[in-house]
């Protein structure tokens, strides 16, 4: 969060700190998300309508909308885990992705995921949301991953 909150003050910010998490995730890349909002816990991620993306029905793929509410609940996760207390160390990958797709995704579409760790204090499964909205702010799907975290605490709390 803090190259984000860094790279964000300047112009064209937003879309360096994108570029760079693409060259990670190169699977991401596929769909042209922009990281919009960044703070711990917190994701909001846009991804535009390309050809490349639509399916045979003029509207984006389903696969093109898991993968964005994937990104968006990863790297709120992430970032969450990242600010865990002094000490304390979280791991996590994921064990699931499902997919509820509500309305076909026409334009720019607006992932938004939220992830807390708070009250995780041993090895557990952890499910996070991210939601899917059109440009008329209509929910279009919700994207839900279960992660599998593992938990080092900090000794004498």
């Amino acid at each position: 969060t803090a190259l984000f909150e860094f790279l964000s003050a300047y112009p064209l910010g937003v879309h360096v700190f994108s570029g760079i998490v693409c060259y990670f995730a190169p699977y991401t890349a596929s769909i042209g998300s922009t990281v919009r909002e960044l703070v711990p816990g917190k994701c909001i991620v846009t991804m535009p309508d390309l050809p490349w993306l639509q399916n045979p029905f003029n509207s984006l793929h389903a696969i093109a909308l898991s993968n964005l509410g994937e990104f968006a609940s990863g790297t709120c996760m992430l970032s969450a885990m990242q600010h865990a207390p002094k000490g304390d160390r979280y791991k996590g990958i994921v064990k699931s992705i499902s997919t509820e797709y509500f309305k076909k995704a026409r334009g720019t579409i607006r992932a938004e995921g939220v992830a807390s760790i708070e009250g995780i204090v041993e090895n557990c499964d952890k499910e996070v949301h991210a939601y899917l909205y059109d440009e008329t702010d209509t929910l279009v799907a919700k994207v839900t991953v279960t992660w599998s975290i593992k938990v080092q605490l900090k000794k004498n709390k």
